[in-house]
């Protein structure tokens, strides 16, 4: 796989075009580079999912990281290459979903098998730290688990989004009450001591017809967007939920489904 950069004014005033193209060096066939991508300033993160690299588990997953001007003027160098390994590792999925925020990577691994005692992937997220093992080195502050060791998969980590000192995990297979894959949010805040993201509360939307909340998340200071494309009775026709923090608590304010007239897989 590949990642396309494009910017501004690129080919014409005004126009978008392409501007680099990012190809991995030494790495397997098939690994799915570019499944996932966040960029933030100078750094782009980028998930190959089906990776296996030297030293990590068989088709971990990976996440490279990019530091522009690394290695030269406008070039794009790889700072960081990551997979896991140990218990749970193998086929995790990790770099499913990629989110940066100023010095912090957050990693999702839907896929990854903490207690292997259970026959379900709970998930797990990483949080990668800059300058975390000495002074401008990207490197893992901490490992989220998923919220329940189960016979059944949750795929916390398929969706993640971090801002400031929010992190928001999307687990859109999670079963909630007696509703199969209802899908939750799990909403985190950073720690000022510790700089670890805490668990505060999770989100979920049954009253709904909408199913699999939590596919995708996108956070932007005190609003939450959580997108559940699957409805139970029409399977093509979703909806987005739009959340919004006040006094402390946050309260659902909109609800965006597929405009009249419009195709369906919304």
């Amino acid at each position: 796989g590949s990642v396309y950069l494009f910017r501004r004014q690129e080919g014409g005033a005004d126009n978008w075009g392409e501007w680099m193209r990012i190809a991995p060096t030494n790495l397997p066939g098939s690994s799915h580079f570019g499944h996932a991508v966040a960029i933030h300033g100078d750094l782009l993160a980028v998930g190959a999912p089906d990776a296996t690299l030297p030293g990590g588990a068989t088709g971990a997953g990976a996440v490279f990281l990019f530091q522009r001007h690394h290695g030269g003027s406008n070039a794009w160098g790889e700072i960081l290459r990551w997979s896991p390994s140990g218990v749970g590792a193998n086929g995790a999925d990790f770099g499913w979903s990629v989110a940066l925020s100023d010095s912090t990577l957050i990693v999702g691994a839907p896929k990854f098998n903490g207690n292997t005692a259970t026959t379900g992937c709970e998930g797990r997220v990483f949080h990668f730290q800059r300058d975390e093992g000495g002074a401008g080195a990207w490197g893992l502050r901490q490992s989220i688990p998923g919220p329940d060791a189960s016979t059944v998969d949750f795929n916390f980590g398929w969706s993640v989004a971090v801002v400031d000192n929010r992190l928001a995990v999307g687990a859109p297979l999670t079963t909630v009450g007696s509703v199969s894959k209802a899908g939750r949010v799990f909403l985190y805040e950073r720690a000022v001591a510790t700089d670890d993201f805490a668990y505060t509360l999770y989100i979920d939307r049954i009253s709904d017809p909408e199913r699999n909340f939590g596919y995708s998340v996108a956070l932007d200071g005190e609003r939450l967007l959580v997108g559940a494309p699957i409805n139970a009775t029409d399977p093509y026709y979703g909806a987005a939920f739009l959340f919004a923090k006040h006094s402390g608590h946050w309260t659902q304010t909109e609800k965006f489904t597929r405009p009249a007239g419009s195709a369906n897989l919304f």
